[in-house]
């Protein structure tokens, strides 16, 4: 004959179920006066709170160990052309790493001569607005009319990068170098970020990036 489990067996079952709900997140210390009468969902939870609340980030925690993202972008440019009787350019590209909204409103800065609006700093600090792009003359020779282009030959940029161009103005060596700043704002696309290469930005070949 089968008999009903008694009372008991039935306590030592929520008991037990209790404590491997408990084991699973953290020990907690449980009398056997009080067992049966106060263990619940609710006394297991209010145990074992404090300790599921250091397993997550607080905001202050994520902002301290994940970077924002930079509202300046930074970065060298440099060419150099041989000495020939023939017609030459000198030609640098600059890559963002980042992707805007819209072409950024270029500004070339002479060495010297004082940034325009959107522009500010120096050839050793660039700075620039958000969508403005702003590149600096550092060193000169022999160089005549210079600037940017995008892609398609045209003045100006496209959203991801541009092309410093120049003239020589006489048939010998000629070279240049200089710097760039990039504006960025919330709606910029940045290159994702590779973890098989340890977290490093998957970035294309050409300027450098440095972080405000």
């Amino acid at each position: 004959m089968l008999r009903k489990p008694s009372r008991w067996r039935s306590t030592r079952a929520v008991i037990a179920l209790g404590v491997a709900f408990a084991l699973a997140f953290g020990a907690i210390a449980v009398s056997p006066s009080t067992a049966a009468s106060s263990l619940t969902i609710a006394s297991i939870w209010k145990s074992i709170k404090k300790k599921t609340d250091k397993r997550y980030y607080t905001k202050a925690k994520s902002d301290a160990r994940y970077v924002k993202k930079p509202t300046v972008v930074r970065g060298t440019w440099a060419w150099s052309v041989e000495a020939s009787p023939d017609p030459r350019v000198g030609l640098a590209a600059i890559q963002f790493g980042v992707t805007l909204p819209a072409a950024p409103v270029v500004h070339v800065i002479s060495y010297g001569a004082s940034p325009p609006a959107g522009c500010s700093g120096t050839t050793e600090l660039p700075s620039a607005a958000p969508g403005h792009l702003c590149v600096f003359e550092g060193l000169a020779l022999n160089v005549g009319t210079w600037g940017t282009l995008n892609a398609r030959n045209g003045n100006g940029s496209e959203r991801f990068g541009a092309v410093v161009y120049a003239y020589p103005v006489v048939d010998s060596y000629a070279a240049a170098t200089g710097t760039w700043a990039l504006g960025t704002g919330p709606s910029a696309v940045w290159a994702k970020q590779d973890d098989s290469k340890g977290g490093e930005s998957v970035l294309p070949p050409g300027g450098g990036i440095l972080r405000k």
